[in-house]
């Protein structure tokens, strides 16, 4: 069964009305638009006798558009309602338990020279699988 978290998390973000692109997995393309992508590392923190292991697990969120304000905007959005205490992202498979989900502050990453700004949002999931 493969964990479907980063589908859920999309799901989450894609459930905040008024948001100006919908979330898709993967990285961002030459187009505007938001994505959900797995940073590398991540580690065990426990694991019990059945084999079951609480794992914490790195994401990105980014935008992509050639408004500033729009970018900023969204994403502090969507960091309002990630930072919620009583945020659930449950699964739809049963592939894993939500337990937390850690969520930094969003910042500028690069403007290219097409005038596409960039913002990211850093989150890092604790989950058991």
């Amino acid at each position: 069964m493969n964990n479907d978290f980063i589908s859920r998390l999309a799901d989450v973000i894609n459930d905040i009305e008024g948001l100006p692109f919908t979330a898709i997995k993967g990285f961002l393309d030459a187009n505007e638009g938001i994505s959900v992508y797995p940073l590398p590392g991540g580690q065990v923190i426990s694991e019990d006798m059945s084999g079951a292991r609480d794992v914490e697990l790195p994401f990105e969120i980014a935008i992509k558009t050639q408004k500033q304000e729009i970018a900023n905007d969204t994403l502090w959005r969507i960091n309002d309602v990630l930072s919620s205490f009583d945020l659930k992202v449950e699964s739809a498979n049963s592939s894993y338990e939500f337990n937390d989900l850690n969520v930094d502050k969003p910042f500028l990453q690069d403007v290219d020279d097409k005038g596409f700004f960039i913002y990211l949002l850093d989150v890092k999931a604790s989950i058991r699988i």
